[in-house]
C-alpha cells in the first residue's frame, strides 16, 4: 500500500471519530444551531478523503471538479458553524459570499481551463482568517477552550499559507504523489482532531458556566439567590475583618404585594418584582451584594458602609420605587416598598444582623409602609 493511501485512510478514521464526537454537542435553547454545519464539516471531510484516495484512478475532468467542490463545502461548513456559534453575522455573510464565489469560479475555471490548485488554498486561507476573527472576537470574551480552538485554527491558517507559497503541482495526480500530499495528510487530521477537542471543550465550559449561573442566580430577577448571597457575604466579611472595616445590611419588601397579585394576576406580580430588582440594581455600587431573599423580599449587603450610607441608599430605592410605574396589559401599576436597615456585625453570624434589619423592616410596615427604618438597640 502506498504511504499516501495509508495516510488518507488514517485521516478518514480520524474524521469518522470526530463526527461521532460532534454528535454529542448540545447547544443552548433559543440560539441558532451551529451543530448541523459542524456535522457537514465532518461528513464532507469523509467524502473529501475518499475522493483523495481515488485520485490515482481519476480519468476525467469531472472527478477533479467534484474534488474541488467538496473541498469548498468542507472548508465553508466549518466557517459557517463557527460564525454562527460565536454570533458573528457579518462574518457569516462574508463566508456565504466566499463560498458562492468559490463555487462559481471553480465551475467556470474547470470548463474553460485547467484550474490552478493554489485557488483552493487561497479559499482555505480566507476562511481561516474569518474563523480566527469569529473566535477571538467572541463577546463578552472567549473562554479558555476558545483560545485552544483559535490555536488549532491558526495551524489551519499556517497550513494553507505554507501550501500556497510552496506548492508547485497543478494536477491531482502529480499532487497525490508529491511530498505536499504526505505533509497535508499528516497535518490535516491533527488539525481536525485539535478543532474537535477544543470545540467540544468550549461547549462544555459554556455548559458548566450556565450551571454555575443557574445554581447561584434567581431565575426571575437574575440576582443572586440565597445560597450565593451568603457565599458573597462570607467572602466580603473575611476581607472587612482583616481591614477592620464596617458594613450595613438592608432588607426591602414590596408593600401589599398580595393585593397586586390578586388584582392584576401573578404575571403582573412577576413584572413588579423584576422592576423592583432593576431599581435595586441601579441604586447600589458595583461591589455591593443584592439578592432576592424570598418572594417579594430582597436583601442588600453594603460593605464599607455605615447606617448613614445605608439609609441614603434605601431612601433612594424607596423614592425611585414610589415614582416608578409599570404598564401591564394597558394598565398602570404603581407600588411602594418598605425598608429596614441595620449595622452588619462582622464578628457575629449573618442571621443576627439580618434579624436586626428584619425588625427594622417590620417597624416600617407597622408605621404605614413606604418608609425606611433603622434598627436600634
Amino acid at each position: 500500500m502506498l504511504t499516501q493511501t495509508a495516510l488518507v485512510y488514517a485521516s478518514f478514521i480520524v474524521s469518522l471519530f470526530a463526527l461521532g464526537a460532534a454528535l454529542l454537542i448540545k447547544e443552548p435553547e433559543g440560539t441558532r444551531k451551529a451543530k448541523p454545519f459542524y456535522l457537514g464539516f465532518y461528513i464532507t471531510s469523509l467524502v473529501l478523503f475518499y475522493l483523495v484516495s481515488q485520485i490515482p484512478n481519476f480519468d476525467s475532468k469531472l472527478e477533479p471538479l467534484l474534488l474541488d467542490l467538496v473541498l469548498g463545502l468542507f472548508v465553508s461548513s466549518l466557517t459557517l458553524g463557527i460564525t454562527i456559534r460565536y454570533e458573528r453575522p457579518t462574518l457569516e455573510r462574508i463566508a456565504y459570499s466566499l463560498l458562492i464565489a468559490y463555487l462559481i469560479l471553480i465551475l467556470v475555471l474547470h470548463i474553460y481551463k485547467d484550474i490552478d490548485e493554489a485557488f483552493g488554498f487561497i479559499f482555505m486561507l480566507l476562511n481561516g482568517v474569518l474563523n480566527l476573527l469569529a473566535v477571538l472576537g467572541r463577546k463578552p470574551s472567549p473562554n479558555k477552550a476558545d483560545y485552544g480552538l483559535a490555536l488549532a485554527l491558526a495551524f489551519w491558517l499556517l497550513l494553507a499559507f505554507f501550501e500556497l507559497t510552496s506548492q508547485d503541482v497543478n494536477d491531482p495526480q502529480s499532487y497525490f504523489f508529491s511530498d505536499y500530499m504526505i505533509f497535508q495528510m499528516i497535518a490535516i487530521p491533527a488539525i481536525i482532531f485539535g478543532i474537535t477537542v477544543f470545540l467540544l471543550a468550549s461547549y462544555l465550559m459554556d455548559s458548566n458556566l450556565l450551571l454555575e449561573r443557574l445554581a447561584s442566580k434567581d431565575a426571575l430577577t437574575d440576582m443572586f439567590n440565597r445560597r450565593a448571597l451568603f457565599e458573597q457575604i462570607s467572602s466580603q466579611v473575611n476581607y472587612l475583618r482583616r481591614r477592620d472595616g464596617s458594613a450595613a445590611v438592608i432588607i426591602a419588601d414590596i408593600d401589599n404585594f398580595k393585593s397586586i397579585n390578586d388584582t392584576y394576576g401573578h404575571e403582573a406580580g412577576d413584572k413588579v418584582i423584576q422592576l423592583f430588582a432593576k431599581i435595586i440594581g441601579s441604586s447600589i455600587r458595583g461591589y455591593d451584594v443584592a439578592a432576592r431573599y424570598g418572594g417579594e423580599e430582597f436583601l442588600i449587603f453594603l460593605p464599607s458602609a455605615d447606617l448613614h450610607v445605608a439609609h441614603s441608599v434605601a431612601e433612594r430605592m424607596r423614592n425611585d420605587t414610589e415614582q416608578a410605574q409599570l404598564v401591564y396589559e394597558e394598565q398602570e401599576i404603581s407600588f411602594t416598598a418598605s425598608f429596614g436597615i441595620a449595622v452588619y456585625l462582622l464578628d457575629q453570624k449573618p442571621d443576627i444582623s439580618i434579624a436586626n434589619a428584619d425588625q427594622a423592616l417590620y417597624a416600617s410596615k407597622r408605621n404605614g409602609r413606604n418608609r425606611v427604618s433603622e434598627f436600634k438597640e
